[in-house]
């Protein structure tokens, strides 16, 4: 969405991954005019005639802001209850003892407790999407902060989720409360609805998101405030899209826990990854699933592997240069415990995925092969025997295993 005036005005978004779309796609986007703005009214109306899921998908906002989110008075972060609420179900745990606990049990949540609770989500229960607790309780919830934290679960005063008045925290998150934060590029992102939603309740809730945006303005914030905002349709059938572009593009795709990692440990592994030509990703594991059972058929034979908090790393280069930037990080990162993984179509054990990684890269492969031509009789005996001999105990593994 972009902001003319005093008008409120968007540009609407259909998708921007480059891969092959189907008539319904094609169809969706060409009643869209990327670059024109929209009225606010007029773009929750074209965004509902647009969407072609079967399914109920979510209308999401993002608003590019004037901010540098890199200082710290310029971290626009808050809340909102939107009139009209989210159109769905949230679960909500909660730390609490005592009467606070008895409350928020009768409101009807999914777990409550203390240290039992947190032992339960630090042993992988992750079934929930807000956890609110009472001030009293921060010392247990402040041990779960590898866990919550990244998934963006925390408890946080300025939320209203840290609070003695447990049941009113309770009633705002279940009638639609959304939580707002600028990202490092200085845009933020709020799902306003469902796309079943009438257009003019779409409207206003997305209205509610701009006000409580533009109120939170920083002090230190200069120039344009808000200069441009977008509408999305951004259900899963958005995500499995990718997921399913990312698995037919790699040439191999590793799967692997990561609980506790931090974000710096991740950051690195990325880094490395990027540089033999493949991404870490954290894909949920529904949308994981229904892209392999989809259109993603070679990465089938990894369904019943996606489970739990995992990671996926897909290879688009030399999977053995993929898989040994995976198994060094590995070796100095005990956190990170890599899983299993699918190449032509086949699914590789943990150990299997080891053994790739002992392979020479494709470099390598290719400076010996050069070696070959050059070298003396002897020396070509040489090559022949130690090239392959890693390859045949892959080879050799795979087979006593079928047996």
């Amino acid at each position: 969405m972009g902001i003319v005036g005093e008008r409120e005005s968007v540009r609407l978004y259909y998708g921007d991954i480059e891969m092959a779309r189907g008539k319904k796609y094609k169809a969706a986007i060409a009643k869209v005019d990327r670059e024109k703005f929209y009225p606010l009214d007029e773009a929750t109306k074209l965004v509902k005639d647009a969407c072609y899921t079967k399914f109920d998908a979510t209308v999401d906002i993002a608003v590019n802001l004037g901010v540098d989110p890199r200082q710290a008075d310029q971290n626009v972060r808050g809340a909102v209850a939107l009139p009209h609420g989210l159109g769905k179900t949230v679960r909500i745990v909660v730390f609490a003892k005592g009467e606070a606990a008895q409350a928020a049990q009768n409101a009807g949540v999914e777990a409550v407790g203390g240290d039992d609770l947190g032992n339960r989500i630090n042993g992988g229960w992750l079934d929930f999407d807000q956890v609110i607790a009472t001030p009293d309780m921060m010392g247990v919830v402040g041990k779960l902060g590898r866990v919550l934290g990244p998934r963006g679960l925390m408890p946080n005063p300025k939320l209203g989720t840290v609070t003695m008045d447990v049941v009113k925290a309770i009633n705002e998150l279940k009638a639609g409360r959304v939580e707002y934060r600028v990202d490092k590029a200085g845009i933020v992102h709020a799902p306003v609805g469902k796309a079943s939603f009438a257009a003019d309740k779409l409207t206003e809730n997305a209205r509610a998101v701009l006000e409580a945006i533009a109120r939170a303005k920083p002090a230190s914030a200069k120039g344009t405030y808000l200069k441009k905002m977008a509408m999305d349709r951004k259900g899963k059938e958005a995500l499995r899209e990718v997921a399913e572009g990312r698995f037919e593009k790699a040439n191999a795709a590793f799967i692997a826990e990561f609980r506790g990692l931090t974000v710096a440990s991740l950051t690195e592994l990325r880094k490395s990854l990027k540089k033999v030509d493949a991404e870490f990703r954290i894909v949920k594991n529904r949308v994981a699933k229904k892209a392999v059972l989809g259109k993603a058929e070679s990465a089938k034979a990894i369904a019943d592997s996606l489970k739990g908090p995992i990671g996926i790393a897909f290879i688009y280069g030399d999977a053995a240069a993929g898989a040994k930037a995976l198994t060094e990080f590995e070796k100095s990162n005990e956190l990170f415990k890599i899983t299993a993984g699918v190449m032509d179509s086949k699914k590789l054990s943990a150990k299997e995925v080891a053994a790739i990684a002992s392979l020479p890269s494709k470099e390598v492969l290719l400076g010996q092969l050069v070696g070959l031509l050059v070298s003396p009789h002897r020396g070509v005996l040489g090559v022949l025997n130690g090239v392959p001999r890693n390859l045949v105990q892959v080879i050799n593994a795979i087979k006593e295993k079928k047996n």
